[in-house]
């Protein structure tokens, strides 16, 4: 399990280590949170809403990435399918190994796009990760590295609310990138 933070993306993440002071452009670290970025330009209210969406998904997932929990209520409320599936089997991995994620002063999101088509909305994010696998007892790093990837997650609508269905990595670098090669 080498790179969790991405695992609902595909077994979400890969997990780094490192330090610095600063995430890509637009990214932001909020006191006592997760990381988040800064808001875009939307040009629809539904653009706004599958980005705020695809946030909380994303913080949700880092709080239960620190705190592994694959009971955790708040995954059926940001998460649908095959996505759901997996970060529920990444959580109970996780926990069972005896280990979590420990975020570093880089990482962090910027999205680069939201499109929306009906129910269904794709999201572009560029994500800078610098977490590390630890063991839960000895505190001790297992795996990390300070990694760039570029995430499509597609987006649907379920009973009014927007969640997380799939998700792909759609470019790695290593150390911190713009998403662009």
């Amino acid at each position: 399990m080498q790179r969790l933070a991405i695992f609902v993306l595909a077994a979400l993440v890969a997990v780094g280590c490192g330090g610095g002071d600063n995430g890509p452009p637009g990214s932001t670290r909020l006191p006592g949170s997760s990381t988040t970025t800064a808001p875009t330009t939307s040009t629809t209210t539904v653009e706004s809403a599958v980005e705020e969406a695809y946030l909380a998904y994303w913080e949700m997932g880092e709080r239960l990435l620190q705190d592994p929990d694959p009971d955790d209520p708040e995954i059926l409320s940001r998460t649908t399918g095959r996505l759901r599936a997996e970060m529920i089997e990444s959580l109970t991995t996780l926990r069972a190994q005896g280990r979590r994620v420990r975020y570093g002063p880089r990482y962090g999101h910027h999205v680069l796009s939201v499109s929306v088509e009906s129910d269904v909305a794709e999201v572009v994010d560029c994500l800078v990760d610098d977490g590390e696998v630890i063991d839960v007892r000895t505190e001790r790093r297992v795996s990390g590295g300070l990694l760039t990837v570029r995430h499509r997650t597609t987006m649907v609508r379920e009973a009014g609310a927007w969640k997380a269905s799939e998700a792909a990595q759609d470019g790695t670098w290593e150390g911190v990138s713009r998403c662009d090669g």
